[in-house]
Protein backbone atom coordinates (compact mmCIF):
# COMPACT_ATOMS: atom_id res chain seq x y z
CA UNK A 1 0.00 0.00 0.00
CA UNK A 2 1.66 3.75 -1.52
CA UNK A 3 1.96 6.00 1.79
CA UNK A 4 -0.97 8.73 1.28
CA UNK A 5 1.60 11.76 3.24
CA UNK A 6 1.55 15.07 1.79
CA UNK A 7 4.60 15.25 -0.54
CA UNK A 8 7.51 17.62 0.47
CA UNK A 9 9.10 20.66 -1.45
CA UNK A 10 12.39 20.85 -0.27
CA UNK A 11 15.54 23.09 -1.14
CA UNK A 12 18.02 21.76 -3.29
CA UNK A 13 21.88 21.61 -0.26
CA UNK A 14 21.50 17.89 -0.96
CA UNK A 15 22.05 18.31 -4.79
CA UNK A 16 25.66 18.05 -4.88
CA UNK A 17 25.61 15.17 -2.92
CA UNK A 18 24.31 13.28 -5.74
CA UNK A 19 25.26 15.19 -8.61
CA UNK A 20 28.09 12.90 -10.30
CA UNK A 21 30.56 13.74 -12.58
CA UNK A 22 29.49 13.57 -16.50
CA UNK A 23 32.44 11.15 -18.07
CA UNK A 24 33.98 11.57 -21.32
CA UNK A 25 34.30 8.41 -21.84
CA UNK A 26 32.18 5.32 -21.86
CA UNK A 27 28.83 7.02 -23.16
CA UNK A 28 26.90 4.83 -25.87
CA UNK A 29 24.35 6.09 -27.58
CA UNK A 30 21.75 3.87 -29.74
CA UNK A 31 22.42 5.24 -33.18
CA UNK A 32 19.81 3.25 -35.35
CA UNK A 33 16.44 4.66 -33.68
CA UNK A 34 15.52 7.88 -34.15
CA UNK A 35 11.61 7.69 -33.89
CA UNK A 36 10.92 10.82 -36.09
CA UNK A 37 8.40 8.32 -38.44
CA UNK A 38 5.85 8.95 -35.43
CA UNK A 39 6.72 12.48 -33.20
CA UNK A 40 7.45 10.01 -30.46
CA UNK A 41 9.30 7.77 -28.47
CA UNK A 42 7.48 4.52 -26.76
CA UNK A 43 8.84 1.24 -24.85
CA UNK A 44 7.27 -1.22 -23.25
CA UNK A 45 9.84 -3.73 -23.63
CA UNK A 46 7.39 -6.31 -24.96
CA UNK A 47 9.41 -7.61 -27.17
CA UNK A 48 11.28 -9.49 -24.40
CA UNK A 49 14.64 -7.28 -25.31
CA UNK A 50 15.75 -4.26 -24.78
CA UNK A 51 18.44 -4.02 -27.88
CA UNK A 52 18.90 -2.97 -30.16
CA UNK A 53 16.37 0.38 -28.86
CA UNK A 54 18.91 0.76 -25.87
CA UNK A 55 22.70 0.54 -25.59
CA UNK A 56 24.60 -0.09 -21.94
CA UNK A 57 27.19 1.70 -20.57
CA UNK A 58 29.62 0.53 -18.33
CA UNK A 59 27.94 1.75 -15.49
CA UNK A 60 26.12 -1.22 -15.00
CA UNK A 61 26.80 -4.73 -13.42
CA UNK A 62 24.02 -6.75 -15.66
CA UNK A 63 20.95 -5.76 -17.36
CA UNK A 64 18.25 -8.06 -18.36
CA UNK A 65 14.38 -7.75 -19.66
CA UNK A 66 12.33 -9.38 -17.00
CA UNK A 67 9.04 -10.52 -17.00
CA UNK A 68 8.87 -11.38 -13.10
CA UNK A 69 8.46 -7.62 -11.96
CA UNK A 70 6.35 -5.96 -14.38
CA UNK A 71 4.21 -2.52 -14.02
CA UNK A 72 2.00 -3.63 -16.98
CA UNK A 73 2.14 -5.50 -20.09
CA UNK A 74 4.70 -8.65 -19.56
CA UNK A 75 8.38 -7.48 -19.17
CA UNK A 76 9.89 -4.74 -17.87
CA UNK A 77 14.26 -3.52 -18.14
CA UNK A 78 16.45 -4.38 -15.33
CA UNK A 79 19.74 -2.98 -14.84
CA UNK A 80 21.72 -3.99 -11.23
CA UNK A 81 24.40 -1.88 -9.63
CA UNK A 82 26.43 1.08 -11.07
CA UNK A 83 28.88 3.80 -11.06
CA UNK A 84 28.95 7.33 -10.00
CA UNK A 85 28.01 8.67 -13.64
CA UNK A 86 24.50 8.94 -14.62
CA UNK A 87 24.77 8.32 -18.31
CA UNK A 88 26.60 5.01 -17.91
CA UNK A 89 23.32 3.08 -17.80
CA UNK A 90 20.64 2.48 -20.50
CA UNK A 91 20.48 4.94 -23.09
CA UNK A 92 18.92 6.19 -26.28
CA UNK A 93 19.09 8.93 -28.41
CA UNK A 94 15.40 10.58 -30.12
CA UNK A 95 15.01 13.47 -32.75
CA UNK A 96 14.88 16.51 -30.43
CA UNK A 97 11.53 15.83 -29.24
CA UNK A 98 9.53 18.50 -27.79
CA UNK A 99 6.22 16.61 -26.23
CA UNK A 100 3.69 18.42 -23.62
CA UNK A 101 3.68 15.00 -21.82
CA UNK A 102 6.12 12.55 -20.87
CA UNK A 103 5.77 9.08 -19.01
CA UNK A 104 6.94 6.06 -16.95
CA UNK A 105 6.75 3.30 -14.44
CA UNK A 106 9.53 3.16 -11.76
CA UNK A 107 9.96 0.93 -9.06
CA UNK A 108 11.31 1.75 -5.73
CA UNK A 109 13.35 -1.33 -5.21
CA UNK A 110 13.41 -1.83 -1.34
CA UNK A 111 17.24 -1.80 -0.65
CA UNK A 112 18.02 1.47 1.22
CA UNK A 113 21.09 1.58 -1.01
CA UNK A 114 19.66 2.19 -4.43
CA UNK A 115 19.22 4.80 -6.08
CA UNK A 116 16.99 4.59 -9.64
CA UNK A 117 17.75 7.03 -11.94
CA UNK A 118 15.70 8.85 -15.05
CA UNK A 119 17.64 12.05 -16.70
CA UNK A 120 16.12 13.07 -19.94
CA UNK A 121 17.36 16.31 -21.95
CA UNK A 122 19.91 17.58 -24.71
CA UNK A 123 22.83 15.54 -24.25
CA UNK A 124 22.05 15.48 -20.69
CA UNK A 125 24.50 15.37 -17.58
CA UNK A 126 23.31 15.25 -14.03
CA UNK A 127 23.22 18.86 -14.26
CA UNK A 128 22.30 19.71 -17.73
CA UNK A 129 19.10 17.98 -18.47
CA UNK A 130 15.51 18.78 -18.66
CA UNK A 131 14.30 16.73 -15.64
CA UNK A 132 16.24 14.97 -13.27
CA UNK A 133 14.36 11.78 -10.93
CA UNK A 134 15.17 8.96 -8.86
CA UNK A 135 14.39 6.90 -6.21
CA UNK A 136 16.52 7.05 -2.91
CA UNK A 137 15.70 4.30 -0.91
CA UNK A 138 17.37 5.43 2.18
CA UNK A 139 14.88 8.37 2.63
CA UNK A 140 12.12 6.74 1.31
CA UNK A 141 11.26 9.45 -1.45
CA UNK A 142 10.68 9.75 -4.77
CA UNK A 143 12.41 12.78 -5.97
CA UNK A 144 12.28 15.66 -8.62
CA UNK A 145 15.38 17.59 -8.69
CA UNK A 146 15.93 21.15 -10.06
CA UNK A 147 16.23 24.73 -7.99
CA UNK A 148 13.77 22.89 -5.33
CA UNK A 149 13.56 19.13 -4.79
CA UNK A 150 10.08 17.72 -4.84
CA UNK A 151 9.92 14.41 -3.00
CA UNK A 152 7.13 12.49 -3.00
CA UNK A 153 6.58 9.59 0.05
CA UNK A 154 6.76 6.53 -1.24
CA UNK A 155 7.07 2.75 -0.19
CA UNK A 156 9.28 0.40 -0.56
CA UNK A 157 8.61 -2.39 -3.28
CA UNK A 158 6.01 -0.47 -5.22
CA UNK A 159 5.44 0.40 -9.15
CA UNK A 160 4.84 4.35 -9.48
CA UNK A 161 3.25 5.38 -12.52
CA UNK A 162 5.21 9.00 -13.15
CA UNK A 163 3.68 11.34 -15.47
CA UNK A 164 4.99 15.27 -16.69
CA UNK A 165 2.19 16.76 -18.02
CA UNK A 166 1.81 20.68 -19.43
CA UNK A 167 5.42 20.68 -20.28
CA UNK A 168 6.04 24.20 -21.05
CA UNK A 169 9.16 24.30 -23.41
CA UNK A 170 8.92 28.28 -23.28
CA UNK A 171 9.03 29.05 -19.22
CA UNK A 172 10.58 25.23 -18.79
CA UNK A 173 7.90 24.49 -16.71
CA UNK A 174 5.78 21.35 -16.00
CA UNK A 175 3.15 19.90 -13.77
CA UNK A 176 3.96 16.25 -11.67
CA UNK A 177 1.40 13.59 -11.32
CA UNK A 178 2.17 10.29 -9.80
CA UNK A 179 0.22 7.24 -10.28
CA UNK A 180 -3.18 9.93 -11.87
CA UNK A 181 -2.99 13.03 -9.12
CA UNK A 182 -1.52 15.90 -9.30
CA UNK A 183 1.60 16.36 -7.16
CA UNK A 184 2.72 19.73 -8.13
CA UNK A 185 2.24 22.29 -11.03
CA UNK A 186 5.06 24.73 -12.37
CA UNK A 187 8.11 22.68 -11.52
CA UNK A 188 11.19 23.85 -13.36
CA UNK A 189 13.07 22.47 -15.27
CA UNK A 190 16.53 20.70 -14.27
CA UNK A 191 18.35 23.61 -16.73
CA UNK A 192 16.73 26.13 -18.63
CA UNK A 193 18.89 25.45 -21.48
CA UNK A 194 16.98 22.45 -22.60
CA UNK A 195 14.81 23.23 -25.78
CA UNK A 196 14.07 19.49 -26.60
CA UNK A 197 15.17 15.83 -25.76
CA UNK A 198 17.74 13.95 -28.03
CA UNK A 199 18.79 11.71 -25.01
CA UNK A 200 17.21 9.49 -22.17
CA UNK A 201 19.24 7.63 -19.53
CA UNK A 202 18.26 5.10 -16.99
CA UNK A 203 20.52 4.21 -14.69
CA UNK A 204 21.33 2.63 -10.88
CA UNK A 205 23.41 3.50 -8.74
CA UNK A 206 24.16 0.88 -5.96
CA UNK A 207 23.54 -2.26 -4.59
CA UNK A 208 20.39 -2.54 -5.44
CA UNK A 209 18.15 -3.52 -9.23
CA UNK A 210 16.19 -0.38 -10.78
CA UNK A 211 13.29 -1.11 -12.56
CA UNK A 212 11.68 0.59 -15.66
CA UNK A 213 8.67 0.09 -17.55
CA UNK A 214 6.13 1.65 -20.47
CA UNK A 215 8.10 4.58 -21.51
CA UNK A 216 6.62 7.35 -23.72
CA UNK A 217 7.76 10.66 -24.60
CA UNK A 218 4.51 12.74 -26.12
CA UNK A 219 0.87 12.22 -27.31
CA UNK A 220 1.71 10.13 -30.67
CA UNK A 221 0.66 11.20 -33.28
CA UNK A 222 0.07 7.60 -35.57
CA UNK A 223 -3.39 7.70 -36.55
CA UNK A 224 -2.59 4.98 -39.38
CA UNK A 225 -4.22 1.33 -38.37
CA UNK A 226 -1.18 -1.72 -38.74
CA UNK A 227 -1.92 -3.36 -42.38
CA UNK A 228 -2.23 -7.10 -42.39
CA UNK A 229 1.09 -8.73 -43.62
CA UNK A 230 -1.16 -10.93 -46.04
CA UNK A 231 -4.41 -9.95 -47.48
CA UNK A 232 -6.12 -12.72 -47.29
CA UNK A 233 -5.46 -15.37 -44.34
CA UNK A 234 -5.48 -18.97 -45.39
CA UNK A 235 -8.38 -21.26 -43.99
CA UNK A 236 -7.17 -23.63 -41.35
CA UNK A 237 -8.23 -26.99 -41.69
CA UNK A 238 -8.22 -29.98 -39.36
CA UNK A 239 -10.72 -33.13 -38.82
CA UNK A 240 -11.28 -32.62 -34.83
CA UNK A 241 -10.46 -29.78 -32.95
CA UNK A 242 -7.59 -26.47 -33.24
CA UNK A 243 -5.84 -25.93 -30.19
CA UNK A 244 -3.82 -23.48 -31.56
CA UNK A 245 -3.01 -21.33 -34.09
CA UNK A 246 0.19 -19.43 -35.94
CA UNK A 247 -0.46 -15.89 -35.64
CA UNK A 248 -0.54 -13.27 -38.53
CA UNK A 249 1.60 -9.97 -38.45
CA UNK A 250 0.63 -6.33 -39.87
CA UNK A 251 3.26 -3.85 -40.23
CA UNK A 252 2.60 -0.43 -38.71
CA UNK A 253 3.72 2.65 -39.65
CA UNK A 254 5.36 3.88 -36.25
CA UNK A 255 5.75 -0.05 -34.76
CA UNK A 256 7.00 -1.93 -37.68
CA UNK A 257 5.43 -5.71 -37.08
CA UNK A 258 2.71 -6.01 -35.14
CA UNK A 259 1.60 -9.63 -34.01
CA UNK A 260 -2.41 -10.34 -34.10
CA UNK A 261 -4.55 -11.28 -31.40
CA UNK A 262 -7.46 -13.72 -31.96
CA UNK A 263 -10.71 -14.10 -30.40
CA UNK A 264 -10.73 -17.64 -30.30
CA UNK A 265 -11.32 -20.25 -27.59
CA UNK A 266 -9.81 -23.22 -27.65
CA UNK A 267 -10.22 -26.21 -28.97
CA UNK A 268 -12.35 -24.84 -31.67
CA UNK A 269 -14.24 -28.13 -32.42
CA UNK A 270 -16.69 -26.61 -35.32
CA UNK A 271 -16.43 -24.64 -38.43
CA UNK A 272 -15.48 -20.81 -36.87
CA UNK A 273 -14.72 -17.52 -38.40
CA UNK A 274 -11.64 -15.79 -35.64
CA UNK A 275 -10.79 -12.29 -36.18
CA UNK A 276 -7.23 -11.35 -35.58
CA UNK A 277 -6.96 -7.98 -33.86
CA UNK A 278 -3.48 -5.54 -34.54
CA UNK A 279 -3.47 -2.64 -32.72
CA UNK A 280 -0.19 -0.64 -32.51
CA UNK A 281 1.08 1.77 -29.78
CA UNK A 282 -0.99 4.36 -30.03
CA UNK A 283 -4.09 2.27 -30.34
CA UNK A 284 -5.20 2.66 -34.10
CA UNK A 285 -6.70 -0.85 -34.89
CA UNK A 286 -7.12 -2.94 -37.87
CA UNK A 287 -8.46 -6.73 -38.19
CA UNK A 288 -8.51 -9.69 -40.35
CA UNK A 289 -10.60 -12.74 -40.35
CA UNK A 290 -9.70 -16.47 -40.74
CA UNK A 291 -11.55 -19.38 -41.23
CA UNK A 292 -11.36 -22.61 -38.96
CA UNK A 293 -12.65 -25.08 -40.92
CA UNK A 294 -13.49 -28.63 -38.90
CA UNK A 295 -14.12 -31.96 -41.00
CA UNK A 296 -14.10 -34.88 -39.71
CA UNK A 297 -13.92 -37.59 -42.70
CA UNK A 298 -12.42 -40.42 -40.99
CA UNK A 299 -14.27 -43.36 -39.84
CA UNK A 300 -14.03 -45.57 -36.72
CA UNK A 301 -11.24 -48.14 -36.35
CA UNK A 302 -12.55 -51.72 -34.87
CA UNK A 303 -10.50 -52.24 -32.23
CA UNK A 304 -11.24 -56.39 -32.53
CA UNK A 305 -10.98 -57.17 -36.39
CA UNK A 306 -12.64 -60.45 -35.88
CA UNK A 307 -15.49 -60.94 -33.33
CA UNK A 308 -15.45 -64.16 -31.54
CA UNK A 309 -18.65 -66.39 -31.96
CA UNK A 310 -21.67 -66.15 -29.48
CA UNK A 311 -22.53 -69.73 -28.82
CA UNK A 312 -25.79 -70.04 -26.06
CA UNK A 313 -28.52 -72.52 -25.36
CA UNK A 314 -32.07 -71.98 -26.01
CA UNK A 315 -31.61 -68.09 -26.55
CA UNK A 316 -29.12 -64.83 -25.72
CA UNK A 317 -30.77 -61.96 -24.06
CA UNK A 318 -27.85 -59.85 -24.52
CA UNK A 319 -24.56 -59.51 -26.34
CA UNK A 320 -21.86 -57.47 -25.03
CA UNK A 321 -21.26 -54.21 -27.65
CA UNK A 322 -17.80 -53.91 -29.28
CA UNK A 323 -15.98 -50.67 -29.58
CA UNK A 324 -13.96 -48.83 -32.11
CA UNK A 325 -11.58 -45.81 -31.67
CA UNK A 326 -12.66 -42.32 -33.53
CA UNK A 327 -9.58 -40.08 -34.56
CA UNK A 328 -11.94 -37.43 -32.73
CA UNK A 329 -14.15 -39.11 -30.88
CA UNK A 330 -12.45 -41.56 -28.99
CA UNK A 331 -13.78 -44.86 -27.82
CA UNK A 332 -16.82 -45.44 -30.20
CA UNK A 333 -19.45 -48.28 -28.60
CA UNK A 334 -21.38 -50.22 -31.17
CA UNK A 335 -25.16 -50.42 -31.60
CA UNK A 336 -27.24 -52.98 -33.52
CA UNK A 337 -30.65 -53.33 -34.48
CA UNK A 338 -30.83 -57.01 -33.65
CA UNK A 339 -33.97 -58.08 -31.17
CA UNK A 340 -33.18 -59.49 -27.92
CA UNK A 341 -33.75 -62.22 -27.06
CA UNK A 342 -32.59 -63.99 -30.29
CA UNK A 343 -33.46 -67.46 -30.35
CA UNK A 344 -32.23 -68.67 -33.60
CA UNK A 345 -28.85 -69.02 -35.06
CA UNK A 346 -28.27 -65.53 -36.62
CA UNK A 347 -25.63 -63.13 -37.87
CA UNK A 348 -25.75 -59.66 -35.89
CA UNK A 349 -24.46 -56.53 -37.41
CA UNK A 350 -22.73 -53.87 -35.27
CA UNK A 351 -22.43 -49.90 -36.45
CA UNK A 352 -19.77 -47.55 -34.92
CA UNK A 353 -21.29 -43.94 -36.04
CA UNK A 354 -18.86 -41.02 -34.70
CA UNK A 355 -20.45 -37.79 -34.42
CA UNK A 356 -20.11 -36.26 -37.32
CA UNK A 357 -22.32 -39.23 -39.02
CA UNK A 358 -19.05 -41.28 -40.77
CA UNK A 359 -20.25 -44.80 -39.84
CA UNK A 360 -18.09 -48.62 -39.69
CA UNK A 361 -19.98 -51.81 -39.50
CA UNK A 362 -18.90 -54.90 -38.35
CA UNK A 363 -20.82 -58.54 -38.08
CA UNK A 364 -20.85 -61.39 -35.13
CA UNK A 365 -22.39 -64.76 -34.98
CA UNK A 366 -24.96 -66.18 -32.72
CA UNK A 367 -25.02 -69.94 -32.52
CA UNK A 368 -28.03 -70.72 -30.20
CA UNK A 369 -28.34 -74.92 -29.35
CA UNK A 370 -31.80 -76.33 -28.95
CA UNK A 371 -33.02 -79.31 -28.00
CA UNK A 372 -33.08 -81.73 -30.82
CA UNK A 373 -36.32 -82.23 -32.32
CA UNK A 374 -35.20 -85.32 -35.18
CA UNK A 375 -37.85 -87.21 -35.74
CA UNK A 376 -38.36 -90.85 -37.44
CA UNK A 377 -41.24 -91.82 -38.91
CA UNK A 378 -42.25 -95.38 -39.01
CA UNK A 379 -45.47 -95.26 -40.28
CA UNK A 380 -47.86 -94.56 -39.25
CA UNK A 381 -46.07 -94.19 -36.01
CA UNK A 382 -43.86 -90.97 -35.62
CA UNK A 383 -41.18 -91.66 -32.83
CA UNK A 384 -38.73 -88.89 -31.64
CA UNK A 385 -35.34 -89.58 -31.44
CA UNK A 386 -34.55 -87.24 -28.63
CA UNK A 387 -34.37 -89.82 -25.32
CA UNK A 388 -32.18 -87.79 -23.29
CA UNK A 389 -33.25 -86.95 -19.30
CA UNK A 390 -35.93 -84.27 -18.13
CA UNK A 391 -37.36 -84.21 -21.99
CA UNK A 392 -41.27 -83.64 -22.26
CA UNK A 393 -43.77 -83.97 -25.61
CA UNK A 394 -46.42 -82.53 -26.43
CA UNK A 395 -47.81 -84.12 -30.03
CA UNK A 396 -49.46 -81.44 -32.39
CA UNK A 397 -51.31 -81.35 -35.75
CA UNK A 398 -49.40 -78.82 -37.75
CA UNK A 399 -52.27 -76.55 -37.65
CA UNK A 400 -51.07 -76.06 -34.41
CA UNK A 401 -53.85 -77.74 -32.34
CA UNK A 402 -52.63 -79.99 -29.38
CA UNK A 403 -52.99 -83.40 -29.62
CA UNK A 404 -54.53 -84.30 -25.84
CA UNK A 405 -52.61 -86.92 -24.15
CA UNK A 406 -49.94 -87.32 -27.24
CA UNK A 407 -47.09 -86.56 -24.41
CA UNK A 408 -44.82 -90.12 -24.98
CA UNK A 409 -41.91 -90.06 -27.04
CA UNK A 410 -43.84 -91.73 -29.99
CA UNK A 411 -47.49 -91.39 -31.53
CA UNK A 412 -49.40 -92.98 -33.98
CA UNK A 413 -52.03 -90.87 -35.28
CA UNK A 414 -55.97 -91.63 -35.74
CA UNK A 415 -56.09 -89.80 -39.23
CA UNK A 416 -54.03 -89.05 -41.89
CA UNK A 417 -52.36 -85.64 -41.60
CA UNK A 418 -49.13 -83.45 -41.01
CA UNK A 419 -47.54 -83.51 -37.37
CA UNK A 420 -44.92 -82.43 -35.17
CA UNK A 421 -43.83 -83.03 -31.70
CA UNK A 422 -43.03 -79.95 -29.28
CA UNK A 423 -39.82 -80.56 -27.12
CA UNK A 424 -38.54 -79.27 -23.81
CA UNK A 425 -35.72 -79.87 -21.90
CA UNK A 426 -34.13 -77.61 -19.43
CA UNK A 427 -36.49 -75.09 -19.81
CA UNK A 428 -36.08 -74.80 -23.65
CA UNK A 429 -39.01 -75.34 -26.05
CA UNK A 430 -38.17 -75.51 -29.56
CA UNK A 431 -40.86 -77.46 -32.05
CA UNK A 432 -39.93 -79.91 -35.26
CA UNK A 433 -40.89 -80.05 -38.57
CA UNK A 434 -44.11 -81.20 -39.69
CA UNK A 435 -44.22 -84.93 -41.13
CA UNK A 436 -46.91 -86.40 -43.05
CA UNK A 437 -48.66 -89.76 -42.51
CA UNK A 438 -50.83 -90.94 -45.47
CA UNK A 439 -51.63 -94.49 -45.17
CA UNK A 440 -53.74 -94.81 -42.42
CA UNK A 441 -57.20 -96.16 -43.16
CA UNK A 442 -59.39 -96.60 -40.80
CA UNK A 443 -62.66 -96.35 -43.11
CA UNK A 444 -66.00 -98.10 -42.71
CA UNK A 445 -65.40 -102.05 -42.80
CA UNK A 446 -67.38 -102.15 -46.09
CA UNK A 447 -64.06 -100.39 -47.79
CA UNK A 448 -61.68 -102.37 -46.24
CA UNK A 449 -60.52 -106.06 -46.66
CA UNK A 450 -61.41 -106.75 -42.74
CA UNK A 451 -64.14 -107.02 -40.43
CA UNK A 452 -63.83 -106.92 -36.85
CA UNK A 453 -66.37 -107.49 -34.59
CA UNK A 454 -67.31 -106.84 -31.60
CA UNK A 455 -65.86 -103.41 -31.56
CA UNK A 456 -65.73 -101.95 -28.90
CA UNK A 457 -65.21 -105.27 -27.04
CA UNK A 458 -63.82 -106.37 -23.20
CA UNK A 459 -60.60 -107.69 -25.29
CA UNK A 460 -61.52 -110.06 -27.69
CA UNK A 461 -62.15 -109.28 -30.94
CA UNK A 462 -63.48 -111.43 -34.55
CA UNK A 463 -61.55 -110.76 -37.23
CA UNK A 464 -62.42 -111.79 -40.51
CA UNK A 465 -60.37 -111.50 -43.71
CA UNK A 466 -62.20 -110.90 -46.93
CA UNK A 467 -59.53 -112.77 -49.27
CA UNK A 468 -58.74 -116.43 -48.53
CA UNK A 469 -54.82 -115.13 -47.56
CA UNK A 470 -52.90 -117.89 -45.54
CA UNK A 471 -50.68 -116.59 -42.47
CA UNK A 472 -50.98 -112.88 -42.49
CA UNK A 473 -49.18 -111.13 -40.18
CA UNK A 474 -50.48 -108.00 -37.76
CA UNK A 475 -49.48 -105.72 -35.15
CA UNK A 476 -51.21 -104.09 -32.34
CA UNK A 477 -49.83 -100.53 -30.76
CA UNK A 478 -51.59 -98.91 -28.24
CA UNK A 479 -52.43 -94.54 -29.18
CA UNK A 480 -49.08 -93.79 -28.34
CA UNK A 481 -47.57 -96.30 -30.31
CA UNK A 482 -46.20 -98.79 -28.31
CA UNK A 483 -46.49 -102.42 -29.32
CA UNK A 484 -49.28 -104.22 -27.49
CA UNK A 485 -48.99 -107.52 -29.10
CA UNK A 486 -47.88 -109.29 -32.84
CA UNK A 487 -49.07 -112.47 -34.34
CA UNK A 488 -50.37 -114.08 -37.27
CA UNK A 489 -53.78 -114.67 -39.02
CA UNK A 490 -53.57 -118.08 -40.39
CA UNK A 491 -57.65 -118.65 -40.60
CA UNK A 492 -60.16 -116.61 -42.43
CA UNK A 493 -61.45 -115.94 -39.35
CA UNK A 494 -59.36 -115.66 -36.08
CA UNK A 495 -59.98 -113.74 -32.20
CA UNK A 496 -57.53 -112.29 -31.46
CA UNK A 497 -57.39 -111.39 -27.65
CA UNK A 498 -55.76 -108.29 -26.26
CA UNK A 499 -58.49 -108.58 -23.35
CA UNK A 500 -55.07 -108.01 -20.74
CA UNK A 501 -54.47 -104.39 -21.97
CA UNK A 502 -56.23 -101.29 -20.52
CA UNK A 503 -59.09 -99.96 -22.25
CA UNK A 504 -58.64 -97.18 -24.64
CA UNK A 505 -57.88 -96.92 -28.12
CA UNK A 506 -55.69 -99.25 -29.88
CA UNK A 507 -54.66 -99.83 -33.86
CA UNK A 508 -54.46 -103.26 -35.22
CA UNK A 509 -52.00 -103.07 -38.24
CA UNK A 510 -52.38 -105.64 -41.20
CA UNK A 511 -51.44 -105.93 -45.02
CA UNK A 512 -50.84 -101.92 -44.77
CA UNK A 513 -54.74 -101.48 -43.44
CA UNK A 514 -54.57 -99.48 -39.73
CA UNK A 515 -58.22 -100.20 -37.96
CA UNK A 516 -58.90 -98.72 -34.98
CA UNK A 517 -60.29 -101.03 -31.80
CA UNK A 518 -61.50 -99.92 -28.89
CA UNK A 519 -61.37 -102.42 -25.22
CA UNK A 520 -63.91 -100.69 -23.13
Amino acid sequence: MKKTTTPLIRSNWRQALFIPLVLSVGLILSSNNTFAQCASFFDDFESGSYTPTWSVGPGLTSTSVTNSNVAEGNFSVTGTGGNSNHLDGFSTTVSNLTPSEISYYMYTEGTTSSINYTVMGENPSAQDCMFFNYWKGSDGYIRFVSSIDYDYPASPDTWYFIELKNIDWTNKTFDIYIDGALQTTGFPFRDNNQNSINEIHLYNWGTGTGYWDRIQLGTSNDNTAPVADVANLPNVEEECEVTTLTAPTATDNCDGSVVGVHNAAFPVTTNTTVTWTYEDAAGNVSTQTQDIVIDDITDPVLDSANLSDVEEYCEVNAVPAPTATDNCDGSITATTAATFPITETTTITWDFVDASGNASTQTQEVIITKPNTDVTVDEPMLIADNDSANVSYQWIKCDGSIIQGATDSTFTPEENGQYAVIITENNCTDTSNCFPISTLNVGTESQTFLEIYPNPSQGQFTVKKMDDAQRTPFVIRDAQGRLIKTGELVKQTSVIDVSTAKPGVYFLIMNAETRRIVIK
